[in-house]
């Protein structure tokens, strides 16, 4: 499991350090805790040792997770969703499955997530809601993307937003298959 100094990602808030293994008594019983200490955020979090795992708790992504998250949002969706699932009626079933694949924290869960309200930012201005999930979503993936790859925040952000501006503007497609790579080795493409 994790030990002190580990980084991980805590699902919905973003990337932690385990900052101390502590020991506290819950009723009768004696339980153990990851302290966890949040990077990008003045908070800090118990999470009990013996359901860090279920909890969501994990360590950070692969840079070639990473890179294949990336990727993923230069391809368009494989069944486009019909317009009545994106008109406002529809917002609030979205709403409650996003919410459920933000809990589950996986990288490629949090790009589908960014790629369908980039993808409808292309088409109709987003909700309140829509914009405050999406700047959500964009966070989560920044911060695991600084620390698991060591790029500076403002070209992350640029990448991340570049297939997007590339749809808007030139009136193409995005591109299927596009290199858009985010590695340590690797440079933004221009």
């Amino acid at each position: 499991m994790f030990k002190v100094n580990d980084t991980v990602v805590f699902p919905a808030h973003g990337v932690a350090r385990v900052s101390d293994v502590i020991e506290k008594m819950v009723g009768t019983l004696s339980v153990k805790f990851f302290k966890l200490s949040f990077v990008y955020s003045d908070m800090t979090m118990l999470i009990p040792c013996y359901g860090a795992s279920t909890s969501g708790v994990r360590y950070l992504s692969s840079p070639k997770d990473i890179d294949d998250a990336v990727e993923f949002l230069t391809r368009l969706p494989i069944k486009p969703r019909s317009t009545t699932e994106f008109a406002p009626s529809g917002w609030a079933k979205r709403q409650k499955e996003y919410q459920l694949r933000i809990q589950v924290g996986k990288v490629m869960d949090l790009a589908g997530i960014y790629r369908d309200l980039m993808s409808l930012s292309l088409t109709k201005e987003l909700s309140f809601g829509e914009k405050g999930l999406l700047g959500t979503v964009e966070s989560l993936l920044v911060q695991e993307v600084i620390e698991s790859c060591g790029r500076k925040r403002e070209d992350i952000v640029a990448q991340l937003r570049e297939p997007f501006q590339r749809f808007a503007v030139g009136g193409a497609t995005l591109v299927e298959g596009r290199e858009n790579r985010l590695s340590p080795n690797s440079s933004p493409q221009a």
